[in-house]
Formats: structure tokens, C-alpha cells, sequence
């Protein structure tokens, strides 16, 4: 159990840092001019694969914790 809860972290880890990739995009987190460059479709379209991957470790991160809570503790 505890493997797979490790496991389902280090996905979350790595979408956290997915996001940081966003706002970097956007000019940095808490640019008050970000929503200058979400206006820009040359912008989200380079958001769009971070966007997609952090869906990716998101779905793993739920497969990790739906099988830590298949198991029985022992």
C-alpha cells in the first residue's frame, strides 16, 4: 500500500511541477500581465502538451491510490 501512496506522490510531484511550466509560460506565477499571454494562441498552444501530461500523471496518480486501496492490510 504504502508503495503504491509513494507512488501516487511522485505523479502529484510531478504535476505540480507541470503547472510551474504553465506559468512560466504566462510569464511567471503572479504576472499581472498573464493574462496577456493566455491570450495568446501561440502560448497555449505550447501549454498544451504540459496540460496533457499533467492529465497523464493525474490518471496515474488514481490508478496508484485505487490499487493502494484494493489492498488488505496485512
Amino acid at each position: 500500500m504504502a508503495e503504491d501512496l509513494l507512488h501516487a506522490a511522485a505523479c502529484y510531484a510531478a504535476e505540480h511541477d507541470l503547472m510551474w511550466k504553465v506559468w512560466d509560460l504566462a510569464g511567471g506565477n503572479g504576472n499581472p500581465e498573464a493574462w496577456k499571454f493566455f491570450a495568446d494562441p501561440a502560448v497555449r498552444r505550447q501549454m498544451v502538451p504540459v496540460i496533457q501530461e499533467a492529465c497523464r500523471q493525474d490518471e496515474m496518480a488514481i490508478q496508484h491510490i485505487e490499487r493502494a486501496l484494493g489492498k488488505e492490510k496485512v
